[in-house]
């Protein structure tokens, strides 16, 4: 079984592949088209503000391929990946989805969701035998590939990889008629970003470095700025070191052998291990040039610090709580902490939506 944390650090790697390299730059904006903006049943969304309100049967978005128009409809959507399928379930939709990333973190989620999970990969005849009336996924470059395949069984959007979890969110919202309860999901993390963030800076935390890494075979990695787990270290106020807050591919930047004293020559440094090898692949606690005395150090699951989903999110939150202002201990992964994390967010959903958020 390869992990979610597998796939995000060979996009992060020198093996990096044409198709990932090349792959367009995409905003979460929906684009104007002349043919679908002189349409009477379409609304075409110009800006993040405009992605909340659209016309009554479809709605033009601009996905990995260009400007594509799509039936507002959240009956029989079905998910080409995980990430996309924990924020469908989030907006109250339940989809039939794909194992794409073969996520260890939901799978077990999604079987008690009652979710029908397709194998892993692009099965054609699979989804076709489902009779999806709207096809959504992330856009890796398999997915990418597919898309004008994937588009004579149903309309598709393939929504750009390295978008922001909130927007990608937003979008799935203006394309299912949820755009009120995505704005609900982003205002609970927003929120518990901010009360963290509080939190943390009475307790002395703020501005101090930190240094995700992950191990893979020959290969150190950190997460930078651009990766969503970088993106939330930013908003909780912490700083890393000048090699580990450049751009790098998809966000994930290489470190070498010789510079690693250095780079974990910072307050906090977290290891991050895989799910799919039972917590005994290498860590970077497993080299002995790593010196953490005197540090705050932990051992964290990659499978979500490097996904890109709400639950992700506040699995992570989650973890920088614990460790920093709990018992020190972060998640190990297991079904109960991850359906704990699960619950604990919808009910946050919940509470925002009731009070009209």
């Amino acid at each position: 079984m390869v992990a979610v944390a597998l796939v995000a650090v060979a996009c992060g790697s020198d093996a990096t592949t044409d198709d990932e390299q090349d792959r367009p730059a995409v905003s979460a904006e929906v684009a104007p088209s002349d043919e679908t903006s002189a349409a009477n049943d379409a609304t075409t969304a110009t800006s993040a503000d405009d992605i909340a309100t659209v016309g009554e049967s479809s709605i033009v978005i601009e996905d990995v391929s260009g400007p594509v128009e799509l039936p507002i409809t959240s009956d029989g959507v079905h998910a080409l990946d995980e990430w996309t399928a924990v924020g469908l379930l989030l907006l109250g939709i339940t989809p039939s989805v794909d194992g794409f990333f073969e996520d260890n973190v939901v799978e077990e989620l999604f079987a008690a969701e009652g979710l029908d999970v397709g194998p892993p990969g692009v099965n054609l005849e699979t989804i076709a035998a489902r009779r999806p009336s709207l096809l959504l996924g992330i856009g890796e470059p398999v997915l990418i590939q597919a898309e004008s395949d994937l588009e004579d069984i149903a309309p598709t959007a393939i929504t750009e990889y390295t978008a922001s979890w909130d927007d990608q969110i937003e979008l799935l919202g203006s394309i299912t008629g949820r755009g009120d309860e995505a704005a609900a999901v982003v205002e609970t993390i927003d929120s518990r970003i901010t009360d963290l963030r509080t939190r943390l800076e009475q307790e002395g935390f703020a501005g101090q470095e930190v240094a995700v890494l992950q191990v893979f075979g020959s290969a150190i990695f950190a997460l930078g700025p651009l990766t969503p787990a970088g993106t939330i270290l930013d908003r909780l106020g912490f700083g890393r070191t000048e090699a580990q807050s450049g751009d790098g591919a998809f966000g994930f930047i290489t470190l070498s052998e010789e510079t690693l004293p250095e780079e974990t020559d910072v307050d906090i440094v977290l290891g991050m291990r895989s799910l799919a090898f039972g917590g005994d692949d290498e860590t970077i606690f497993d080299n002995p040039v790593v010196d953490t005395d005197g540090k705050i150090a932990a051992t964290v699951i990659g499978d979500y610090w490097f996904a890109n989903h709400a639950l992700a999110y506040w699995l992570i939150l989650d973890d920088i709580e614990a460790l920093l202002l709990g018992d020190g201990t972060p998640s190990t992964g297991t079904i109960e902490e991850i359906d704990a994390a699960w619950q604990s967010l919808r009910s946050a959903v919940a509470e925002v939506q009731a009070d009209g958020g």
